[in-house]
């Protein structure tokens, strides 16, 4: 996942059209919505290396210090995933998550990564437009905390049923 968010990131980012900022506005966007979550970032963007043919993300905390993503916690790289996914313009896309709150320091960080997965998500009751993109978001997790911060209208539960039509 390391190698695939710079790329994708970089790439979104040379596609924004002035129109929505340009290339600034979507680093931009990136970084205030990662702030939410690691709340010393300042900025962020890609670093290029032509000779290594290399792309990295670059961040910036508040103190103008550099600090290389691929240095953060699983947590915060997923939140930083999902955050590049909002910048896509054009998706029709199903993202499928694990265990989202896995690598969550405190139920605030897994409570801002709910929220983004429901930002992600299509909104079914309005139509479909580049504010309100054609995403899915299923997740999966055996935690009472999460599924007790989502709309109850949203969740699905399974159970393993034997052949007899008794749970096991």
């Amino acid at each position: 996942m390391v190698r695939t968010i710079p790329a994708t990131l970089f790439r979104l980012a040379r596609e924004e059209a002035p129109p929505r900022g340009g290339e600034a506005a979507v680093y931009s966007r990136v970084a205030n919505r990662l702030s939410q979550l690691v709340e010393q970032i300042y900025s962020i963007g890609v670093d290029v290396d032509e000779k290594r043919q290399l792309l990295s993300i670059v961040m910036t905390d508040r103190n103008k210090t550099p600090h290389l993503a691929s240095s953060l916690s699983d947590g915060t790289l997923r939140f930083l995933a999902l955050a590049v996914m909002s910048e896509e313009s054009h998706p029709r896309s199903l993202i499928c998550l694990e265990e989202p709150e896995n690598g969550m320091h405190s139920s605030r960080e897994f409570l801002r990564v709910l929220n983004l997965l429901q930002d992600l998500a299509v909104d079914t009751d309005y139509a479909v437009d580049l504010d309100n993109p054609l995403r899915q978001v299923i997740i999966n997790t055996h935690s009472p905390s999460v599924v007790a911060e989502v709309p109850d209208d949203t969740l699905m539960m399974a159970k393993l049923v034997s052949r007899s039509g008794r749970c096991r």
